[in-house]
């Protein structure tokens, strides 16, 4: 995909979907420096499946860091973990299915296993994003959330 078909792709319904589900999903600050801000990029993670994007190729990142991450190279990438599964089934159902948030929620909670680990608390969220700050300093091109 050139450049002008990427432009023409950001303008469709699908990629529309996309960044509405993404914003519900992540309502929250920044997913990179935990920073509340106005303006937020839905960055592609990867182009692999462009067109066809799971949770896990996309990141809700502020003006700034989305300007670094571009500027520096930087590669991005998701961690397994029982949230993050979670989120993909929300975003699925809301892209592809066509539901709403809250039904999404819903029928995303029933897919999830009750015999495994419980979502991360906001405290081991910032541990891991300290983690990566420091791993930051010694290799700033590849960082795991």
């Amino acid at each position: 995909m050139n450049k002008k078909e990427y432009q023409e792709y950001l303008q469709s319904p699908h990629w529309k979907r996309c960044v509405y589900a993404m914003h519900r999903i992540k309502s929250e600050d920044c997913e990179l420096c935990l920073q509340p801000f106005h303006n937020y990029h839905i960055h592609h993670l990867s182009y692999d499946n462009i067109g066809h994007e799971q949770f896990e190729d996309l990141m809700r990142l502020c003006d700034i860091c989305h300007k670094q991450v571009h500027d520096d190279n930087i590669k991005i990438r998701r961690k397994q973990s029982y949230r993050n599964t979670y989120f993909h089934h929300v975003f699925n159902l809301m892209v592809y299915e066509g539901y709403e948030f809250y039904d999404a929620r819903s029928v995303a909670s029933t897919y999830m296993p009750d015999s495994v680990e419980q979502p991360e608390n906001i405290a081991d969220i910032l541990n891991t994003v300290r983690e990566n700050i420091a791993k930051r300093a010694n290799n700033p091109t590849d960082i795991t959330i």
